[in-house]
């Protein structure tokens, strides 16, 4: 079992405190090297499928969020080498009040749900991945800029592809 914080407050009077997933989707290009920002935009502006940001690179101010577990997946079927081009040597990095709280190899954070399918480079699909659990969480206050940048391998794809992170954790806001 993780760690929070020291400045990690649980819910108080009026608030409560509900599991969570933040999440949010970019697209990985069909260029080599391509740096990707996540949670820059909203669920307003772009759809619930996309995104459930309320606000743009920042929680409201009367909410805080404790980050234990990070997970990143492909969301649609691409060919297993287009897969292997984004992931080689790609970086995962989050950012708290513009200062680094983590960073990874890509490889690292990819999730147990995404599929590598067969291909030119291997006869048969396979999952990869596990998701990352922090030991110490990550507390993202309220009113605090933050996002995740990440950096796609050094070769390029022949296809784009949707790229979603997860935040997996624990939300406190007002009731």
């Amino acid at each position: 079992m993780g760690r929070g914080p020291a400045s990690w407050k649980a819910a108080g009077s009026g608030e409560e405190q509900l599991d969570h997933i933040f999440y949010d989707t970019e697209l990985s290009t069909t260029s080599a090297n391509t740096n990707l920002t996540l949670f820059d935009g909203t669920e307003a502006a772009s759809g619930l499928d996309d995104t459930n940001m309320p606000i743009a690179s920042q929680l409201p101010s009367s909410q805080r969020f404790l980050v234990k577990k990070i997970s990143v997946h492909f969301n649609d079927v691409l060919a297993s080498a287009d897969a292997e081009n984004i992931l080689d040597r790609g970086s995962f990095e989050m950012r708290v009040n513009d200062r680094r709280v983590f960073a990874c190899p890509l490889r690292e954070v990819m999730s147990e749900k995404t599929v590598l399918p067969s291909g030119v480079t291997q006869d048969e699909q396979y999952f990869v991945g596990g998701t990352y659990e922090f030991e110490n969480y990550v507390h993202i206050p309220g009113g605090v800029r933050f996002n995740v940048l990440i950096e796609t391998g050094e070769t390029a794809p022949g296809a784009s592809t949707a790229l979603t992170v997860c935040l997996h954790g624990e939300l406190v806001r007002s009731v």
